[in-house]
């Protein structure tokens, strides 16, 4: 910033510093004549002291000053009011004091740093013909920094200016009119042009950023006509035959002029890019690339992406522990349950050993496996519960059950490791909240879960230029929204869940 193209003005204090640089000015108090001042400081207190003899009675002073603040010497304090409102013309210039008591219309030196060395360049100081303070500076032996002759041009703001905004509460709120061209007290005319019947349409615009732009136009002494830009959108831009053009409040400002901006929230930039305006006041965000064709002042509020959800009722749905396997795997295990029940009843029923008994051994049908007992046999290995007195007598039998056993075994441990973690994390349920820009469902965002963020936002930037976010980018692209109010309707009526 010590290059060329720049001003520093310091003060008087800061040219004491043993870094300054070349090209650096400063006001002194041209102090030299100490005996004149002597003699007007003496004047001063002659005077107020003969003008509070004349009109006031002084009193003694308190002699303890640990109760100072009890006994207070009030004719101290008369003496005071009078020194301040002592005037007149002195050896060292017009004799003034503020309601603090600093001297004013003093004389000053106009200083400027040139190789290293404090050298006068001009005075201000008080004219007694004219009465007032004069400026008297010698441009042509300046120095500016990077050793410049040429005085800096500097920017030159009209008296006048076009200003462009967007509708965002409670920044910028857009009312209709009361009449033809008349709001209401606090509002500002923000007409708008209308594509559709080709002409602009008369609306009013109050919040923050309009009181601001009042603020700033009583203080800085200029008038302007307020704006809504057409598109309603922040400003993005696109490639067009390799040339990036920017829609929205960016479109409106220029390249390399000055800027302010007030906020990540009200921002003011400088003339327009396509020259159809002179400053934006909207909610506006400063990010690199907008800062590439705009300028902007220092931001007074800073946030992050924030995501916005509906909340959804808490529910708890009676088929819930149903969700650590697919409805397959289930279908699957109520088969097996019955076809190894069948297999059991089976290899019991014809083995010799089971209900197929040899010759020789007197038949029995007690304790026998019929297809009942093997059903419950076989639901009961699997849900860990009491299987009953009758089990399978045949060795094939026993060796599926077994087998059977090791598998129900395997299923119930997958399960009941895996209920909790799905119930609780629930990760398979899309109205789920977003754990962050980082989650995995908008990493690889399904067909049912769909999200979306305002057209040329800053968010909108963000996920286009990040390229791990660009399948995100891909799904939001078709349901962005004109505004954060669409946004948020669109999120109330359910036509996506989550905004940015």
């Amino acid at each position: 910033m010590t290059d060329s193209g720049y001003v520093w003005l310091v003060s008087e204090q800061a040219m004491e510093a043993p870094n300054r640089p070349d090209g650096v000015l400063s006001l002194r108090l041209n102090s030299l004549n100490e005996s004149a001042m002597i003699r007007d400081s003496v004047q001063v207190l002659t005077n107020a002291l003969k003008e509070m003899y004349e009109n006031d009675n002084i009193t003694v002073p308190p002699t303890d000053c640990g109760k100072i603040s009890t006994n207070k010497w009030e004719s101290g304090i008369k003496f005071f009011k009078y020194l301040k409102n002592q005037t007149f013309n002195g050896e060292t210039g017009r004799i003034a004091f503020d309601e603090f008591g600093d001297r004013l219309l003093s004389d000053y030196d106009i200083v400027n740093i040139i190789e290293g060395k404090e050298t006068t360049v001009g005075t201000y100081s008080f004219s007694k013909n004219n009465m007032k303070m004069e400026l008297h500076l010698n441009e042509d032996q300046i120095v500016w920094p990077d050793n410049e002759r040429t005085k800096p041009l500097g920017y030159i703001i009209p008296k006048h200016l076009r200003v462009f905004t967007l509708a965002e509460k409670p920044f910028v709120w857009v009312k209709p009119t009361i009449r033809d061209s008349i709001c209401k007290t606090g509002q500002k005319l923000c007409p708008k042009y209308n594509t559709t019947v080709k002409k602009y349409l008369d609306e009013c615009c109050e919040g923050y950023c309009i009181d601001l732009m009042e603020e700033l136009a009583k203080r800085l002494n200029f008038t302007y006509d307020l704006e809504q830009v057409e598109d309603g959108q922040y400003g993005t831009y696109n490639f067009i035959n390799g040339s990036r053009i920017w829609s929205g409040l960016v479109g409106e400002v220029p390249s390399n002029q000055i800027g302010y901006h007030l906020l990540n929230m009200c921002s003011f930039s400088g003339e327009l890019v396509y020259r159809r305006g002179d400053m934006v006041a909207a909610p506006l965000t400063a990010n690199p690339e907008r800062g590439q064709v705009i300028d902007f002042s220092k931001p007074f509020k800073y946030e992050g992406i924030t995501i916005l959800q509906k909340r959804q009722p808490r529910k708890a749905a009676l088929a819930s522990f149903l969700q650590p396997f697919e409805n397959t795997l289930w279908f699957l295990v109520l088969v097996s349950v019955h076809v190894v029940a069948l297999a059991l009843y089976l290899l019991d029923r014809f083995s010799p050993f089971g209900g197929f008994k040899m010759a020789d051994v007197v038949p029995s049908d007690e304790g026998a496996l019929n297809l009942s007992s093997a059903i419950w046999f076989s639901w009961g290995v699997l849900l860990n519960s009491g299987i009953g007195e009758r089990t399978p007598r045949s060795f094939s039998a026993r060796v599926l059950g077994m087998v059977w056993a090791g598998f129900a075994m395997i299923v119930v441990a997958s399960y009941t490791a895996n209920l909790a973690a799905y119930l609780v994390l629930n990760p398979r349920d899309d109205q789920a909240a977003v754990s962050g820009i980082e989650d995995s469902r908008l990493r690889n965002p399904t067909e049912n879960f769909t999200f979306a963020t305002v057209k040329g936002s800053a968010v909108d930037m963000f996920f286009r230029s990040q390229v791990h976010l660009f399948n995100a980018y891909r799904t939001m692209e078709e349901t962005n929204r004109q505004s954060p109010e669409e946004a948020i309707a669109a999120i109330k009526l359910g036509l996506f869940r989550h905004s940015y």
